[in-house]
């Protein structure tokens, strides 16, 4: 602890009197009412597969130091010390086998900040008519490491089944002030019961970030609270004793939410965190006792500031000499500065290998992932950056949010929104976005989790915001199928597919995950479902910037000879199968991982002895504005079938007011894709 003499007593005091000296249980463990053991469907929801019976929180800070020690100078050699207690006390009733998953709990702390209080948990099953307890055990919590300065607690739950009540209760302590929570408040199970109770004090003064569309009105109150502190002095002759006290407002902020509905996930749903209810409390600015008021990122340009003078982040690119040699090196072979940009991208990229751990700052400097050729992504993206510059091309780390970890809220400047750096160029005017971090992404081609709305330039001049879709990032796929029936009514398909862009990389990602493109064909072709691969081939696996191209060799058995007819879809297993929309009103917005375009064209040869007895009727379909747009045709000439289906989705996002247009569009498009070719067998 930083050394202070005595004059200085009463505005440290008053700095360290935070909150009240402990927290408190407003539900008692163990006080699980009987009715809950033999109910067989939420009372408020009869769809529910289980329902929280309460999701209790609380938050506030007390005291677990309260007296200051003097040396005989008058210098404080130890002091009064605070820390946040969090609370979390759940019960969860489980009313069927498919939601046996909530009995599993997750959740990351930070190892330099927060701690482990303790925990407890039971299951209650009825078993002959009695309440079985069944303790949660040490050996039931494995602890993870989930990053730098990060451990992850996965907690599961014993004997958990259909009829189970679920009661577990967590408590943390915490040295973090700057940011409170989040507090979830709706899950994708309904609640019958929320208390969310947080505690601050005067001194600090916190933004209130919420989210979700269910209505939150929390109770506000204050009270005088007295902390009493003993002062101890070192005197030449012993120790004297004295007694001082602290007072001052703390300010409650209490929310009650009762039966709050379960939030329905649907398709096209980026992450369910940006619309379920929470909220979070982050440290607007501290106004202590004789001090003058602090300001904690009050606005983007002082975010930006942190991260430029961080040593994980922004001084890592004050010092990057030692990459001048390479960056020579490239400039020597390539004089064009796109071309040169492009082989400081593949230097690194090929070169480096990343570890798949995410963040802002780095965990490794960029000298020692340069000589490691290994690195987080935050690490390998600045490290791209210094090298960009060495050669002598401007360029700058972005920040941004991935799709799963949220949306930026643009009111409140949080470095904790985001989770994922990219480097931007800039030559010739045309900007140009670059992940380094994985194999198979090439120049402004970014991986989708990435395409998350904004990204934020962090630099001292150039700060700002960029899009992050507006590159070559969009889905191309076009396909050719060519059919012949067997006499045993078999389809046989040559298959021909063109991946471009993100489905040239998505594609290429999936062979990779499978091990390799033989194991992925192995793992697709599915005798048992009437759908065999025969043969296969791939070209331009490893040419990143050439279009992905597969063939595919489909024996088909589906049950197509019924008869005298033959029954088949036009468009085989590239028809969509449903309407993914299908909530009655959808209270979030819809959106789609990218722009995307699909051409389809299927020539099924007529087999002999058959004529056709109808076809499906052709459809095109154009949302309100163009945002997408559809076209099937389907015709019989030259004894084929031809079926030729164009799809474009130009928008990503979709508000909730254009949910039952979207919704229509796609109930269209499925139902064209799902009428048959009817073939008739001709009398002999």
């Amino acid at each position: 602890m930083r050394k202070m003499t005595a004059k200085f007593i009463m505005p440290i005091m008053a700095l360290l009197a935070v909150l009240p000296l402990k927290s408190q249980d407003y539900i008692k463990f163990g006080r699980i009412d009987p009715v809950y053991m033999t109910m067989e469907t939420c009372p408020f929801d009869s769809a529910a597969t289980a329902f929280f019976i309460f999701n209790e929180q609380s938050c506030m800070t007390s005291y677990y130091k309260t007296t200051a020690r003097y040396s005989s100078d008058g210098t404080m050699t130890d002091g009064p010390d605070y820390q946040n207690n969090i609370h979390i006390h759940r019960a969860i009733k489980i009313l069927d086998n498919s939601a046996t998953d909530w009995g599993n709990y997750s959740f990351v702390i930070n190892t330099k900040l927060d701690k482990i209080g303790s925990f407890k948990g039971f299951t209650y099953n009825m078993e002959d008519n009695k309440v079985v307890k069944t303790k949660l055990e040490r050996n039931q919590v494995i602890f993870e490491e989930a990053g730098p300065n990060s451990e992850r607690i996965k907690i599961s739950m014993p004997q958990v089944k259909k009829g189970s009540v679920i009661e577990f209760e967590l408590n943390i302590t915490s040295q973090n002030f700057y940011s409170l929570g989040p507090f979830p408040l709706q899950f994708t199970i309904p609640v019958e019961k929320n208390i969310l109770v947080v505690k601050t004090l005067e001194y600090y003064n916190y933004n209130r970030i919420s989210k979700g569309y269910f209505g939150m009105a929390p109770a506000f109150s204050q009270t005088t609270i007295t902390v009493p502190i003993d002062i101890v002095e070192q005197e030449f002759n012993g120790r004297t004793r004295t007694d001082s006290k602290i007072t001052y407002l703390e300010r409650t902020e209490e929310y009650n939410l009762d039966k709050v509905p379960a939030f329905p996930i649907e398709a096209y749903l980026t992450t369910p965190k940006n619309y379920l209810a929470s909220i979070r409390f982050e440290l607007a600015f501290t106004k202590f006792p004789n001090s003058a008021q602090k300001h904690f990122n009050s606005s983007w340009e002082s975010l930006n500031k942190v991260l430029l003078e961080d040593g994980n982040f922004g001084l890592q690119l004050k010092n990057t000499g030692f990459l001048a040699d390479l960056a020579s090196e490239l400039k020597a072979a390539h004089t064009d500065q796109t071309d040169l940009a492009r082989a400081c991208f593949e230097t690194v990229r090929d070169r480096i290998t990343c570890n798949n751990k995410t963040g802002i700052f780095c965990d490794k400097s960029i000298r020692e992932v340069l000589k490691n050729e290994e690195g987080d992504v935050q690490g390998i993206n600045l490290l791209l950056t210094g090298l960009l510059r060495e050669a002598g091309i401007q360029a700058w780390p972005v920040i941004l949010s991935t799709r799963g970890n949220g949306l930026i809220q643009p009111i409140y400047p949080s470095i904790e929104d985001f989770n994922y750096v990219i480097c931007l160029a800039e030559v010739n005017g045309k900007r140009l976005l670059m992940d380094a971090s994985d194999k198979y992404l090439t120049v402004n081609l970014l991986d989708p989790i990435c395409l998350n709305d904004r990204g934020r330039i962090v630099d001292q001049t150039k700060t700002g915001w960029i899009e992050l879709t507006n590159t070559e990032n969009s889905y191309k796929r076009s396909v050719v199928w060519d059919v012949e029936f067997g006499e045993d009514g078999v389809a046989l398909a040559r298959v021909s597919e063109t991946y471009e862009d993100i489905a040239a990389y998505r594609q290429r990602d999936r062979i990779r995950d499978e091990g390799g493109f033989d194991k992925y064909i192995e793992d697709k072709s599915n005798p048992d479902n009437g759908y065999t691969i025969r043969t296969s081939g791939v070209e331009n696996l490893e040419e990143l910037t050439q279009p992905l191209r597969q063939t595919l060799e489909i024996e088909l058995d589906k049950g197509y000879m019924q008869g005298d007819l033959c029954l088949f879809l036009p468009l085989f297993t590239e028809a969509l199968s449903e309407n993914p929309f299908k909530l009655r009103k959808r209270e979030y917005p819809v959106e789609f991982n990218y722009p995307m375009t699909e051409k389809v064209l299927i020539r099924t040869k007529i087999p002999e002895g058959y004529r056709v007895e109808s076809l499906p009727p052709n459809q095109t379909c154009i949302l309100p504005g163009g945002g997408a747009v559809y076209g099937l045709k389907i015709t019989s000439r030259d004894n084929e079938i031809v079926a030729e289906y164009d799809f474009q989705m130009k928008r990503m996002l979709f508000t909730v007011d254009e949910y039952s247009s979207l919704k229509e569009f796609y109930r269209k498009v499925a139902e064209s894709q799902n009428e048959s070719v009817v073939l008739q067998r001709v009398a002999e």
